[in-house]
């Protein structure tokens, strides 16, 4: 079953009679196994320094005194669902970082692999918080109970923001929000005191998951210029994508009066940004596109419909699942510029791919065993073109590259 773990924080909207088991607008990839690479020992905290008494301290632009003073309801602990986090180290500034479940594990922790070969762990995150997303190494996005915080890392400093809606995202400089609105009806954006009103949808009839269009319902790039917000709360067939920019609808694609023409597969769905720049990837009409706001929407490749697709953090590769008529996953490479398909990645059985590193992909895999699938998980190293297993047990989300499940 998918967990929480995407940009997009989601509400369950009740399922109408004949769509089958309800489940929430977006379920992601936490509860799905892990990723990792070989464990390596905790990483220990840096010796304080002491400010020289005759100098002042330099502020940290990126950092806020209040990460959250841009957006609404933005308050400091104590918070209604208090969170804990315990760092033991500081990632950089620029490091690979992803958030996991190790194996055999209760607790998520935030993991460094600025070291591929020898990725460290540096905070671990109390039991019951959930990780929405990684706003960059130092600002991760958690769930308790239903609210939202920012977490600085390694202070462990939370931060709650009080929004009532259905699915959310953060800039990741925590300047604005975009969020919809508890209906699931109205996509709101908001910043500083100001709330615009962007797009109104269809009424909601009431929608049902599926593991393999399920995925992000708004994401924003990684310098915040742009988002993207995906409804799909009846069905696929009636879905809209709707691209912002400086407060502004800039692209949009709402399904013509007689639908998309499918109920699964129709309309826009599984949309991830390139870590390196401002292009967005969906699947739509069984065909991959690709958008950007030079070229516009350009059909990157025919007759194909991946699920969970996740992109290098230089932008250089996405890697993706498919499944064969028998139900069967396969994961695969894809260029991003010319939508080519590359090697596959790991043996048969294989799903959930998320790029951890831009040489490190983790794999789920179901194995065959007597009492049925077992599940596991791999890396599979690009530069070895091999695979070996890993040693977690779930992925939540990741930071630089990005993942249409857990950014």
């Amino acid at each position: 079953m998918r967990a929480l773990a995407a940009v997009a924080i989601l509400v369950a909207v009740p399922c109408l009679a004949g769509c089958g088991t309800a489940t929430g607008p977006v379920i992601s990839a936490s509860s799905r196994p892990g990723s990792g690479a070989t464990p390596s020992p905790t990483a220990s905290a840096p010796a304080p320094q002491t400010p020289s008494p005759i100098q002042s301290p330099t502020p940290t632009p990126s950092i806020p005194s209040n990460p959250l003073a841009h957006l609404p309801s933005a308050n400091l602990a104590p918070f209604k669902n208090p969170q804990v986090v315990s760092c033991t180290g500081n990632p950089g500034p620029t490091d690979p970082v992803a958030v996991v479940m190790m194996h055999g594990q209760s607790n998520y922790v935030l993991r460094d692999y600025a070291n591929e070969d020898h990725p460290t762990n540096v905070c671990t995150f109390g039991v019951g918080v959930v990780i929405d997303a990684i706003l960059d190494p130092h600002h991760v996005m958690t769930l308790a109970n239903g609210n939202p915080a920012i977490v600085e890392i390694p202070s462990g400093t939370f931060y709650e923001l009080s929004l009532a809606a259905t699915a959310y995202a953060v800039a990741p400089d925590a300047s604005q929000v975009l969020w919809l609105s508890l209906d699931a009806v109205t996509l709101h954006d908001s910043w500083d005191g100001n709330d615009s009103v962007l797009q109104q949808y269809q009424a909601t009839l009431g929608r049902c998951g599926s593991p393999d269009t399920d995925s992000k319902s708004i994401q924003f790039t990684r310098d915040g210029q742009y988002a993207y917000a995906l409804w799909e709360q009846n069905f696929a067939d009636t879905s809209y994508l709707n691209v912002v920019h400086n407060h502004q609808n800039v692209f949009t694609l709402a399904p013509p009066p007689a639908g998309w023409g499918s109920k699964i597969s129709g309309g826009p769905l599984m949309a991830v940004w390139s870590p390196a720049g401002e292009t967005l990837y969906f699947t739509k009409l069984g065909d991959i596109w690709s958008w950007n706001p030079n070229s516009g929407a350009v059909d990157l490749r025919t007759g194909l419909r991946w699920i969970d697709p996740s992109i290098s953090p230089d932008g250089t590769h996405i890697v993706y699942a498919v499944r064969d008529s028998s139900g069967t996953p396969t994961v695969h490479l894809m260029d991003p510029a010319t939508g080519a398909t590359g090697a596959q990645v790991g043996g048969a059985g294989r799903d959930l791919p998320y790029f951890l590193t831009k040489d490190l992909i983790w794999v789920h895999a179901d194995v065959p065993g007597c009492s049925g699938s077992q599940p596991n998980s791999y890396v599979y190293d690009l530069r070895t073109h091999s695979e070996y297993p890993s040693v977690l047990d779930g992925v939540a989300a990741t930071w630089p590259a990005a993942s249409a499940l857990g950014g």
